[in-house]
């Protein structure tokens, strides 16, 4: 595949609520959204499905991609990442691309973290090299915070041109998705905050940041407190930047958050819409150009390499199960 082509991306919600696509033209290199980004929600029974794992879970997730992908423009490319939202495991994946590739026709790009663990990296985070291309044109390094269960910080500087070379990214503690309207317990925080995981040397791996102790606290005080804790984990994070950034882009963020990220960062924070299908349709891209996505600076591997399994239509379907685990 040479030149620019049209790539349609597909992401489990980190929220687990469903799935969302969108459309880019890109070259691996530069990118431009052509769709805005749609979304189709689970319904009740899919809940239950996903609740339950396995096969099940794999043909809700399937299935709601297949459907949100035929109301976009046709795309000659598909990017698929569904990981659920508490990294059970590293390189765990919902669903299967191949499956994709049979029901939509097109070639599909998935399993996006299997190469990278195989050569010795985190597997994660993945986005980093889609937001280097989206900051081109900045002033001056950027950084993005993504919420899941777990917070993870990118920091870019645009000035750089390969974004092997220009970014940075790395889990910086739990994450927060729900305000929080108690009292953050002070003493837990203290014990949260001094955790050896904070003064570790990036790339750093999920299964090693701590968890805030909630014990005894009441629903109120233990969501403030988690929401302390993320903050305080992001805070950290900043820290270990190569130099400090003039802004954090962050996306659905609890006020609460946003106000403490605006009091510790010490850089102007804005939010801005979720962009995990238009990052997975651009890696798709890069994968299927022989481009990397992930490097030292990302995920710790030895050396840039390109994640990503490419399948085709016409391809053997992987039985008995689609709800792939890689150890």
């Amino acid at each position: 595949m040479a030149g620019w082509m049209r790539v349609a991306g597909v992401a489990l919600d980190p929220d687990m609520g469903g799935v969302t696509a969108a459309l880019v033209e890109t070259d691996g290199v530069e990118f431009r959204t052509l769709a805005a980004p749609m979304h189709r929600a689970f319904d009740a029974p899919e809940r239950a499905e996903l609740a339950r794992g396995g096969e099940a879970s794999a043909e809700a997730v399937e299935t709601a991609a297949a459907e949100v992908l035929a109301r976009l423009p046709r795309a000659e490319l598909l990017g698929f990442h569904a990981s659920p939202p508490d990294w059970g495991g590293r390189g765990q994946v919902i669903g299967s691309g191949q499956v994709l590739a049979e029901v939509t026709g097109l070639p599909v790009v998935w399993d996006f973290a299997s190469a990278d663990l195989q050569l010795g990296g985190l597997g994660t985070p993945l986005a980093a090299f889609f937001h280097h291309a989206r900051m081109r044109g900045h002033a001056g390094p950027v950084a993005v915070l993504e919420l899941g269960a777990w917070a993870s910080l990118t920091w870019v500087d645009p000035a750089i041109p390969a974004p092997e070379h220009g970014t940075r990214a790395f889990v910086c503690g739990p994450g927060c998705a729900t305000e929080g309207v108690g009292q953050a317990d002070a003493a837990a925080l203290e014990r949260f905050v001094a955790h050896p995981f904070f003064r570790r040397i990036p790339p750093r791996d999920f299964a090693d940041a701590p968890v805030v102790d909630l014990a005894g606290l009441s629903d109120a005080d233990a969501a403030a407190t988690r929401l302390a804790a993320c903050a305080a984990g992001v805070v950290l994070g900043v820290d270990h930047f190569p130099r400090s950034p003039a802004l954090l882009k962050v996306s659905a963020c609890p006020p609460g958050l946003m106000a403490a990220l605006r009091a510790g960062c010490g850089c102007a924070v804005i939010e801005e819409p979720p962009s995990h299908a238009e990052a997975i349709a651009y890696l798709a891209a890069r994968v299927a150009r022989g481009l990397p996505t992930t490097a030292p600076g990302t995920t710790g591997v030895p050396a840039p390499v390109g994640g990503g399994t490419l399948s085709q239509p016409g391809g053997a379907i992987r039985t008995p199960s689609r709800h792939k685990r890689i150890d």
